[in-house]
């Protein structure tokens, strides 16, 4: 759950057994500003939020061949290999030109982000282990709204990784983690990303002018939303 404050604060209710199997962090909370999440590994992530969340017991989520699971230190040099990618480079915030250490740091610090209530994926083939993609929660703007981004790995895209995994993580979130509203936000042009988002049941609401500060220069990005009213009732499904 979360509550709105002006700055970050302790955790409700630590040690309470969420129904979705996780629990919350016991002991002292972590920061979840600024001050906790940056570095040159991850830039996308070091964003001021006015919320105050429960620490996030790390879990796996599973979803038709493939495994959602937080980061290992061992995943370091095929998160660095992935992000070598012109693609990932060109519409996402990574470090550019992306080295050993940004994936070393990226990986070891993925404890850090569920601490701060920011779940952090890395997208594996369920059989062969291989990386496929990132899935996560880059912010919370404010009480029951949380902001997710994703990549894929060049060598698996147009096979619906993406939209699979944006289904897992955001049906989590808004079923299992109780949050009201999930949003995606991607700069103007990066047309395989709205696919993903349109596929996966998010409305495209309209463009956030001069939103997203791509290594110094203003973008325009696109805005998307999906509601928990928005999922398909057990009958529908049925």
């Amino acid at each position: 759950m979360v509550r709105s404050r002006t700055t970050c604060g302790s955790f409700p209710n630590q040690g309470e057994t969420r129904p979705w199997g996780g629990r919350r962090r016991s002991g002292r909370p972590t920061a979840c500003g600024t001050t906790a999440l940056r570095s040159r590994g991850l830039p996308h992530l070091a964003m001021d939020t006015a919320v105050v969340v429960d620490a996030l017991e790390p879990v796996t989520l599973t979803t038709p061949g493939l495994h959602l699971r937080p980061w290992r230190p061992a995943d370091a040099d095929a998160v660095t290999r992935a992000c070598q990618d012109a693609d990932i480079q060109r519409w996402t915030l990574v470090p550019v030109p992306y080295l050993s250490e940004h994936g070393e740091e990226f990986t070891s610090t993925c404890g850090q982000r569920w601490a701060a209530g920011l779940p952090s994926f890395g997208v594996f083939d369920a059989t062969t282990s291989a990386l496929l993609g990132s899935h996560g929660f880059v912010s919370r703007p404010a009480p029951g709204v949380v902001e997710i981004g994703y990549w894929t790995a060049a060598a698996a895209r147009g096979r619906g990784i993406a939209t699979a995994a944006t289904r897992r993580v955001a049906q989590w979130a808004l079923r299992e983690l109780g949050e009201h509203r999930v949003e995606w936000q991607a700069e103007v042009g990066n047309v395989a990303s709205r696919r993903v988002a349109e596929k996966s049941g998010f409305v495209v609401e309209g463009v956030l002018r001069q939103r997203l500060n791509v290594r110094g220069q203003w973008r325009d990005a696109w805005i998307g939303g999906l509601l928990s009213s928005d999922l398909p009732t057990r009958t529908e499904r049925t």
